[in-house]
C-alpha cells in the first residue's frame, strides 16, 4: 500500500509538471527523457553491479538475501577468492547485455550442465554458496568405489 502511495504521489506530481507546459514542449520533454532513461538505466545498472562484484566481494544484494556469491573459477591462491578487475567489469558488462536483449541470456543456466550464465562465461567465474560450494556442481562419473563393484 505505501509503495502503491508513493508511485501515485509521484505520477501526479510529474503530470502536474506537464500540464504546465506548452504541447510542443511537452513532445521535446517526453523525448529527452526517454533518451535521458535510456543512457541512465544502463549506467546505473552497470554501476550497482560493478561495484558490488568488485567492492561487495562478488556480493550483490540479491546474493545477500540468497546466500550466493560471485568467485573465480581460477583462484591464484587459497585465499584468492576475490574477482579482479577484469572479472567484475565482464560480469557487469555481461548483465546490462542481457537486460538489453529482453533478458534471454539469463536463461542461459537452463540449458548447461554447469548452470553457469553469461557472466559467469564471460567473466570466468561462478556463483557458489557463502562457503564456496558451486551452486550447482555438476555430476562427475568417477571410478567405482571398490564395494560398489560386481562380483564375478
Amino acid at each position: 500500500l505505501l509503495k502503491r502511495t508513493i508511485l501515485l504521489t509521484i505520477l501526479l506530481v510529474v503530470k502536474s509538471f506537464f500540464i504546465h507546459l506548452s504541447p510542443a514542449r511537452q513532445e521535446i520533454t517526453v523525448v529527452q527523457l526517454q533518451i535521458f532513461e535510456l543512457l541512465l538505466g544502463p549506467g546505473l545498472y552497470f554501476g550497482y553491479y560493478f561495484t558490488s562484484y568488485l567492492w561487495g566481494r562478488g556480493y550483490t544484494l540479491g546474493g545477500i538475501i540468497f546466500g550466493v556469491v560471485a568467485l573465480p573459477t581460477q583462484a591464484a591462491g587459497p585465499l584468492d577468492h576475490q574477482l579482479s578487475f577484469k572479472q567484475c567489469l565482464a560480469r557487469a558488462m555481461a548483465t546490462v547485455f542481457g537486460l538489453f536483449l529482453a533478458g534471454l541470456p539469463f536463461l542461459l543456466p537452463l540449458f548447461r550442465k554447469d548452470r553457469r550464465g553469461l557472466a559467469d562465461l564471460l567473466g570466468k567465474s561462478y556463483l557458489a554458496d557463502q562457503k564456496g560450494t558451486p551452486a550447482e556442481q555438476p555430476k562427475t562419473q568417477g571410478p567405482e568405489a571398490p564395494s560398489e563393484k560386481k562380483a564375478a
